[in-house]
């Protein structure tokens, strides 16, 4: 028999029996269930050795410990002490997350038990909002880490939100890079672009909202089309390797979640290897467990694209435990049948014949070096990993592809030259001292709601946006300055308090004033200090540096705003609360 009808064989209990609890779902809301699934558990105990099985399904049922990344800007020493004399010998570190920060995972605490540890819960949310942390699990930082981008790459994130491997990839690159964040779905965007502000460590950055399916061509100043350096694809899929954050896979899963996924992640997937550069390379993940989402789909690809493409080997740097792809499993549809091979018109739609695994013995192999993270290898979430290069003599394109969507959308933004206002942006630059700036990359937006803020990228990107009417532009670069409203100050402009990493803040080398800590603590304790205590101070923006009493070495510098008659520090709630807490002798 081609389609096997199974009677329910998944109806036996593998396990003892398990109890209903009260879980949060994703979005924090309670709701009770039970950690089983008569399908997901049948399903996957075919996929998995017989002698894992109760380790893995265990694992599954037990919530997902709470892991996240330093960025490199972040005060990583000072943090680090808060959490181990919180989490003690729970705290890890680890070891193969260099050299950009450290990554670290709690063993024992998980996202929502950390409700029942106000101040710890506190202390993580603040440095998240201050772009020092990132919650984001070991197996999600593989991809980027070990794509090997370079500071001169141009990379391309396919479907980019929430931002973590985007903002990720931003850490690697240089003044000569840059890396387009591509996300379709119009609230997850507004998502990436909040995550790209607070995060990103460059500028260099362009927020698109294309189907990635059909993501268009893009044209550069010299007339060629853009090619990608590195490409990252981390796919829409199922979820399901999510289950030990996301508990209610329990309540819904059955295997034609990632039937019905195929098609859309070998499309996105297929325009990406199109979209790179010969000898560029593409990393495919996604956080499914299921072949029919992962294997099948490079399986696809390599058949596709035939010569072209092939599948790197699984980097020797990384410690983490990880299984090879498989070059066999089931197809099953909604009702559970198992389908041996693709019978037209049998299958209610369910089935394409791309979901089976391969027969050519050269696509085998190359599956062998994919890399499948199951929860139970490393105490982490399930997850699918595929570095993917395009050889250099690569030519072939895929043929029959719907056209490219060429119109842009109303809502779009459009950046445009800060024309008249260079004048009082030099000025203001020249007064900080700020030299060596390319005003090239400055620019506002055509919008009238964001006429007063002053934004900067790259050269290459404007011009990309320049040349290229037919894109649904979400974001460009960073707001580094905004229209000072204040009569009394001499600048024209300001720095954003929210803006955290401002790379222009690095350059300033004059209106400096510097502190002692004792007065830097007066300035947390107080709203503002009378502008008496520091009498030769000139009015408008101010850096305080602080000194150390002991050894008069820099401990820190913010930015202030000296006034008439007050002093006051021009941070955000959470950088005071932060500095608070760093500077707790009062």
């Amino acid at each position: 028999m081609l389609l096997l009808t199974l009677r329910k064989p998944w109806n036996c209990r593998f396990l003892n029996y398990i109890a209903t609890e009260t879980v949060k779902n994703s979005k924090g809301n309670s709701y009770k269930l039970r950690r089983t699934n008569e399908k997901f558990e049948y399903y996957y105990k075919r996929l998995c050795p017989q002698e894992e099985w109760d380790e893995a399904l265990h694992a599954m049922r037990q919530p997902l410990p709470l892991s996240f990344r330093f960025t490199s800007s972040s005060p990583q020493s000072f943090l680090l002490s808060l959490f181990e004399n919180k989490f003690g010998s729970n705290l890890k570190r680890v070891p193969w997350y260099e050299p950009f920060g450290y990554a670290w995972q709690i063993q024992g605490i998980h996202r929502w038990n950390l409700d029942s540890d106000a101040e710890i819960q506190k202390n993580i949310l603040r440095e998240w909002d201050l772009g020092h942390l990132y919650r984001q699990e070991l197996v999600s930082m593989v991809p980027v880490h070990f794509l090997d981008i370079q500071p001169h790459h141009r990379v391309l994130d396919m479907c980019a939100s929430p931002g973590s491997k985007t903002t990720q990839a931003l850490e690697y690159l240089g003044n000569d890079g840059f890396l387009i964040a591509n996300e379709f779905n119009k609230i997850r965007v507004t998502n990436l672009i909040g995550n790209l502000h607070k995060f990103s460590s460059s500028n260099a950055h362009l927020t698109l909202s294309e189907d990635g399916r059909y993501f268009p061509d893009i044209v550069m100043k010299d007339s060629s089309i853009l090619q990608f350096d590195r490409i990252v694809c981390d796919v829409p899929c199922s979820g399901d390797g999510t289950i030990r954050k996301n508990p209610n896979v329990w309540l819904n899963w059955h295997p034609a979640r990632g039937n019905e996924r195929h098609h859309l992640q070998y499309s996105i997937a297929a325009r990406s290897i199109e979209l790179l550069k010969p000898g560029g390379i593409m990393v495919y993940s996604s956080c499914a467990m299921n072949p029919i989402e992962n294997e099948a789909v490079i399986s696809r690809l390599l058949r596709d694209f035939e010569g072209d493409i092939f599948i790197i080997n699984p980097p020797n740097a990384i410690a983490l435990n990880y299984a090879q792809g498989f070059v066999s499993w089931d197809v099953f549809d909604k009702q559970m049948n198992i389908h041996k091979e693709y019978l037209s018109g049998n299958n209610n739609g369910q089935i394409s014949p791309h979901l089976f695994p391969p027969k050519e013995d050269w696509i085998r192999e190359q599956l062998l070096k994919t890399m499948r993270f199951q929860p139970h290898f490393n105490d982490d979430g399930g997850f699918f990993v595929a570095y993917i290069k395009k050889k250099n003599d690569s030519l072939k394109k895929i043929s029959n592809r719907k056209n490219q969507n060429l119109k842009r959308s109303k809502n779009m933004l459009l950046p445009k030259t800060i024309g008249s206002d260079i004048f009082k942006v030099k000025k203001t630059l020249d007064l900080l001292g700020i030299c060596h700036v390319e005003l090239e990359g400055f620019f506002q937006y055509t919008s009238q709601y964001c006429s007063k803020k002053i934004r900067s990228t790259s050269k290459e990107l404007l011009d990309i946006c320049q040349h290229n009417p037919h894109l649904n532009i979400a974001g460009i670069g960073n707001v580094v300055l905004k229209e000072e409203s204040r009569i009394s100050s001499p600048l024209t402009h300001k720095f954003p308090t929210s803006y955290i990493h401002n790379p222009l803040k690095k350059k300033i080398t004059k209106r400096t004033m510097y502190i002692s800590l004792v007065d830097f603590k007066k300035l947390l304790k107080s709203e503002y200090l009378s502008s008496d205590e520091f009498p030769r101070a000139e009015e408008g923006l101010i850096i305080f540096v602080i000194n150390n009493d002991n050894d008069g070495n820099k401990v820190e510098s913010c930015l202030g705003y000296i006034g008439t008659s007050r002093i006051s520090l021009n941070i955000t709630p959470s950088m005071r609360e932060h500095f608070c807490l760093k500077y707790t002798a009062f």
